[in-house]
């Protein structure tokens, strides 16, 4: 008899791929929803993490893999030339069964196929009638990566997942856990590792939890507020407006900016400025060079010195929010003590929200 907690996620199921993916079969969908759950806090949209699905013929049992650096997730066109210091590689590999129970030939795959893919000796060529072009995309990204940024000592997570509709795992299948943590092992001894088992339960409470949608904005001084609205003008520090940004691993907030952080524009001439002058102070605040933040949410309160910002959503300042993010995380910033301009606004009505955003949006990042 099927437990509750699997007709419950098999509902769970159907009706999400109705929804969201009608053309995928149920099989497929499985393997996107897990991965949904899976990488929740890292913020993805569902063509990035349809970009991370490998499932199919020659797939070695992996059916998504995906790679991050410091939380951001690793594409064709991603820069890491720029990266200095206390990088983080994850490494984020998943089989999804839609089986009713977890077994030994699953294991054996991930144990196998781990062994060729973080076995930096075997080329791509030695692989290539063993496994399908997209698992063998994704393994030169992270090769790539990790071989682009091996003089900076980057420090290497790997996590993997196995899923199903079944739980718990017999011992049987449960002790090769260690096989497959030798196989990395073997040749990238200091990496962290860790192995998930999902059932039916475990994807359920994935399912059922929320990000966190209220951040904790601690401010230099006392803002300036207005009455007949919900309105602040701050000064933020650089590390605490970091922290405002970022979650504890210093991964970036992509969901509190407007348009996903890849508009961030690069290396324009506006950009270098910004960070020229976040890497060389001078007798000027930063506040007094740069047009600051703009934050709009659907609600603030203050106590304190510290705003509480339900839904934050950062509409301008994306240029100089990157940059703040890129400075603090690769430089030593235990003496910064400047500041940047935070405007934070609760909109009245939709259309206040649309009228602040056109105005602001006119007010260039400068430095």
């Amino acid at each position: 008899m099927a437990s509750n907690d699997l007709i419950i996620l098999d509902q769970v199921l159907e009706q999400q791929r109705q929804t969201v993916a009608p053309g995928l079969d149920a099989s497929t969908y499985f393997e996107v929803f897990t991965a949904e759950q899976v990488l929740k806090d890292y913020d993805l949209s569902y063509d990035e993490i349809e970009s991370g699905i490998v499932g199919g013929s020659g797939d070695g049992g992996i059916d998504a893999f995906f790679v991050f650096v410091n939380g951001e997730l690793v594409q064709e066109d991603t820069d890491i030339t720029e990266l200095r210091k206390n990088i983080q590689i994850e490494v984020v590999i998943i089989q999804s069964k839609t089986a009713s129970a977890f077994a030994e030939g699953p294991m054996d795959k991930f144990a196998a196929v781990a062994d060729d893919i973080f076995d930096l000796s075997k080329s791509r060529s030695v692989l290539t009638s063993v496994y399908n072009s997209r698992l063998l995309d994704t393994a030169e990204k992270f090769r790539g990566t990790y071989q682009g940024l091996a003089a900076k000592f980057p420090q290497l997570s790997v996590h993997l997942y196995y899923s199903t509709k079944g739980e718990p795992p017999h011992p049987n299948v449960s002790r090769k856990v260690d096989r497959i943590e030798a196989a990395i092992k073997r040749h990238f001894s200091a990496a962290d590792f860790a192995f998930t088992f999902l059932g039916a339960r475990r994807l359920l409470d994935l399912a059922s939890r929320r990000p966190i949608t209220s951040y904790e904005l601690k401010l230099a001084e006392n803002p300036i507020s207005v009455t007949g609205g919900v309105a602040f003008v701050c000064l933020v520090s650089i590390k605490d407006f970091y922290r405002f940004v970022t979650d504890g691993q210093g991964r970036i907030h992509r969901h509190i900016f407007e348009a996903n952080v890849r508009d961030y524009q690069g290396k324009t001439q506006v950009n270098e400025q910004i960070q020229e002058t976040l890497q060389h102070a001078g007798t000027e605040d930063f506040w007094w060079l740069n047009n600051g933040v703009t934050v709009i949410a659907t609600r603030a309160t203050q106590s304190s010195k510290v705003i509480t910002i339900e839904n934050p959503e950062i509409v301008t300042g994306l240029q100089t929010s990157t940059e703040i993010y890129e400075y603090v995380s690769r430089n030593n910033t235990d003496n910064e003590s400047r500041n940047i301009l935070v405007r934070v606004v609760v909109p009245n009505a939709a259309e206040s929200r649309e009228k602040i955003i056109r105005a602001t949006t006119d007010l260039s990042d400068g430095a």
